[in-house]
């Protein structure tokens, strides 16, 4: 079976913020699940929704400019396996540490020069040795790809083999939300930091007591929508998976907010540094399991 593969759209090192936090994200969710998935969902010419699964009864979503080998662009017919064309990757579920490791890769590729001289043999550029070298864990620099035998790009990301079957429900859908409402990110993360002091002794994924994950910890309402609950697992992910995040930058923290909105079948939660998605009651939708 031939690896599913995503092609930057933006040189790794001119994306290089964006994919740290993504390798962040990953690196976090696959400490929590080891058998944690990705699901790729085309959103434009350029870039791609990376939907992962986490052992808290929701997923988060990370967006990279980059697309997959074979898409045939958002939109297109689907078939019945839910794919697009038929042999597009957009749609394609691959398992969440591979991801990491392949973005990882390309990240220390293009901006660290010794791992790309050792990858490919020839002196680092000047524009890779001025973005700096990331901290972000993951997969070793420099060398060949484990998997392939083959040295990698810092524009070429190989996922690894399709392993869709683990995630038959459908994504959430692009369009169709309706805000909620609005709350400062402090407010998520004092709820976080909450229910992880109270978890010390019995803890569960994320650091949260199982039965703080299934209590209604936020309730907001709108004349569009009525009341709407979200759990703690929800907090539980943005707090652990570093969502909402208080932003270091000065410039960034007029845009520390986190809004909640929803359809008939999914709570979406958007924050400054990802999002995510859980069923509602009585929905329809429907997200991979931990195994």
């Amino acid at each position: 079976m031939d690896d599913v593969t995503l092609t930057l759209t933006r040189p790794a090192g001119a994306q290089a913020p964006t994919l740290r936090r993504i390798v962040g994200v990953l690196a976090r969710a696959v400490r929590m699940d080891g058998q944690a998935v990705v699901r790729l969902r085309v959103v434009a010419d350029d870039r791609t929704d990376l939907f992962i699964s986490t052992p808290l009864g929701c997923i988060v979503s990370q967006r990279i400019a980059a697309r997959p080998v074979g898409a045939s662009g958002p939109g297109a017919e689907r078939g019945r396996s839910g794919v697009l064309g038929g042999d597009t990757t957009d749609g394609a579920v691959v398992m969440a540490d591979r991801v990491l490791a392949a973005v990882d890769r390309a990240l220390v590729t293009a901006t660290d020069p010794s791992a790309t001289a050792t990858a490919t043999g020839t002196p680092p550029t000047a524009d890779a040795a001025a973005v700096g070298t990331p901290d972000a864990p993951g997969a070793p620099a420099g060398g060949s790809d484990p998997t392939t035998g083959t040295a990698p790009t810092a524009d070429v990301l190989t996922l690894g083999p399709r392993v869709d079957i683990l995630w038959t429900g459908s994504p959430p859908p692009v369009s169709g939300f309706t805000v909620v409402e609005t709350v400062p990110g402090a407010a998520v993360r004092e709820l976080y930091a909450g229910m992880a002091a109270e978890s010390r002794e019995h803890s569960g994924p994320a650091g949260v007591a199982r039965s703080l994950l299934d209590q209604e910890v936020l309730t907001l309402d709108s004349p569009a929508t009525g009341p709407v609950a979200v759990e703690g697992r929800v907090i539980a992910a943005m707090g652990a998976l570093g969502l909402a995040t208080e932003p270091a930058a000065e410039a960034l923290r007029v845009h520390d907010r986190v809004r909640v909105s929803v359809t008939g079948s999914w709570i979406r939660i958007d924050g400054l540094f990802g999002t995510a998605f859980a069923p509602r009651p009585g929905g329809l939708a429907r997200i991979p399991q931990p195994r």
